[in-house]
């Protein structure tokens, strides 16, 4: 058995970094790559319910946040200076500390508003 304080985690699947699957990942609409490191430093303690009570939960140290698979699976999109990502691969060299993570923003159809739009060409 090996104690989540001495823990360091090989792989984080992508869909763990969305918002609202970790308890204290996301305090805000986004989150940077320097956040995630942070989180997964082996130094976090979350409260996690339960069974009516709140338990104190060490999360484990990460050796690299699967930031690059959240972002091609199209969990996360990122954002990086002047690169704009989502369900896409990472380029090398894009990922710094300052790269901002968000949910992806929900896809509007534009259908509704092209139809139509061929009728007076």
């Amino acid at each position: 058995m090996v104690l989540p304080d001495h823990a360091t985690l090989t792989e984080i699947p992508g869909s763990l970094l969305a918002p609202g699957a970790l308890p204290g990942l996301w305090d805000g609409p986004e989150v940077t790559v320097k956040g995630l490191h942070d989180y997964f430093s082996g130094s976090r303690t979350v409260q996690v319910s339960r069974n009516g009570y709140e338990e104190p939960l060490i999360v484990p140290r990460a050796e690299k946040a699967a930031v690059e698979e959240a972002v091609r699976e199209g969990t996360l999109s990122l954002a990086s200076g002047p690169a704009s990502l989502l369900a896409e691969g990472v380029p090398p060299g894009v990922l710094s500390d300052v790269t901002v993570l968000q949910a992806p923003r929900r896809s509007h159809s534009q259908a509704p508003y092209l139809d139509g739009l061929g009728a007076g060409l």
